[in-house]
């Protein structure tokens, strides 16, 4: 039979020996090496990306429109989470290793989730700014004038602090798990907390998303359509210019690239009415929107989950420990996805990166 438990030196008596149960064993250093490594190499390509981006935006003050000041908005949450929270973090990683207290480490915490909450909502506000820009057009400046876009900026901030500071004042409780080497929320404690921080971090932005992607992509499939079954590629463009006009729907070739049409067919395949184009052209918009939709599944959607399980068991010690590991990375590869996703699949961007690098 296999033991429970291990023995473990007293750091105070190294002659004291106590029984510590397997399940509440720490992570060895080769694990805590290990995480830290990845997370590092995750948090260079997070703050390259992000910064070059960033860089690119502030260059050209043409591309700073109100859309694109959203996305900014979002490269500096991930800025401030890879340069503020992302080192304490690594830190902590390797086992034995945390100075300092539990206040601290709430404060830890909260300022993680500052961060993410606000990531989280400028990804809602992206969402929505799409969907208008791309479905009514014509009433889209009037809607989203520059200040307007500041005041939705300012508003994802204000809502991140009010769902990141309950921990201060007593709801929902954060401690340092010394078995995982992480400072975490106990989300067991408070069910309350753990709906909420649940429903705001994933299931009301994921509705946001899909229902906007969903209309936007109806309307490109309709726009598309027109525009590969005229017989000449002049008809095509001023049959989807009517429709935009009528129907209030319209396509910049920078709202997302897979909507225009593929430069790389040729000319006679443009202006054919082959009906395998719109399919291949619907497979490419899909593709672009499972990306969006996927990647901030797999992201935040392991870290929702262990709160909500969390509930119902006790994920410190019931959980296996590289569980626990890849939920972090998962957690922080956000920072890397946000300047793809959201930057350089805009054709305008990529080619201001590729002179920039000339």
């Amino acid at each position: 039979m296999t033991s429970n438990c291990t023995n473990s030196t007293d750091t105070h008596n190294s002659s004291s020996h106590a029984c510590v149960p397997l399940s509440k064993m720490p992570i060895s250093l080769a694990h805590g090496i290990i995480r830290s490594t990845v997370l590092i190499i995750l948090l260079v390509v997070a703050l390259v990306g992000n910064l070059v981006l960033g860089i690119v935006l502030q260059r050209k003050p043409q591309l700073l429109q109100v859309a694109n000041r959203f996305i900014f908005n979002l490269l500096v949450t991930d800025l401030l989470q890879v340069l503020l929270v992302a080192p304490w973090v690594v830190a902590i990683s390797v086992p034995f290793l945390w100075p300092l207290n539990n206040h601290f480490c709430t404060a830890l915490v909260s300022l993680t989730h500052l961060f993410a909450f606000a990531s989280v909502n400028t990804i809602v506000v992206v969402s929505i700014d799409r969907y208008l820009s791309i479905i009514h057009p014509l009433t889209y400046p009037a809607r989203m004038t520059l200040s307007k876009g500041y005041k939705l900026i300012y508003g994802t901030w204000i809502m991140a602090i009010l769902q990141s500071i309950p921990p201060f004042y007593g709801w929902g409780k954060a401690a340092f798990d010394e078995r995982n080497a992480l400072c975490s929320m106990l989300w067991g404690d408070s069910p309350s907390y753990t709906t909420l921080s649940v429903v705001s971090f994933i299931i009301i932005p994921l509705m946001v998303m899909i229902i906007c992607y969903a209309v936007v992509f109806s309307a490109a499939r309709r726009q598309h359509a027109l525009l590969y079954n005229s017989i000449k590629a002049d008809e095509a463009v001023q049959r989807s210019t009517t429709a935009a006009l009528t129907w209030g729907v319209h396509f910049n070739e920078d709202d997302i690239e897979a909507w225009n049409i593929p430069e790389s067919l040729p000319p006679s395949r443009r202006n054919s009415g082959d009906l395998s184009l719109p399919r291949c052209y619907e497979c490419k918009a899909a593709k672009v929107i499972f990306l969006i939709i996927f990647s901030y599944m797999l992201s935040l959607g392991p870290y929702c989950f262990l709160a909500v399980l969390a509930i119902w068991v006790d994920v410190q010690t019931r959980v296996p420990q590289w569980v626990i590991t890849i939920i972090i990375w998962l957690f922080f590869l956000q920072c890397c996805i946000h300047p793809y996703v959201y930057g350089y699949m805009h054709r305008t961007i990529r080619k201001e990166i590729q002179d920039m690098l000339r």
